[in-house]
């Protein structure tokens, strides 16, 4: 199977060379997040809304008119 996919892959692009991995990608963890509210605590997440909205229309919501 591999000779073949090896055969493929060089008829399109020319020599390769396949190498086994260093690192075992299916042992990959992401860490978690930094969600430190002194430093996040002034982000809003919003989502859900009509698409038809435009960013003035939200911001509308939000920023208090002067």
């Amino acid at each position: 199977m591999l000779t073949i996919f090896s055969e493929q892959l060089e008829a399109a692009v020319g020599k390769v060379k396949i190498q086994k991995p260093v690192i075992d990608y299916l042992e990959f963890s992401p860490k978690d997040p930094d969600l430190d509210e002194d430093k996040y605590g002034h982000l809003l997440e919003i989502y859900d809304f009509n698409s038809s909205l435009k960013t003035d229309d939200l911001m509308k919501i939000f920023v208090p008119s002067v």
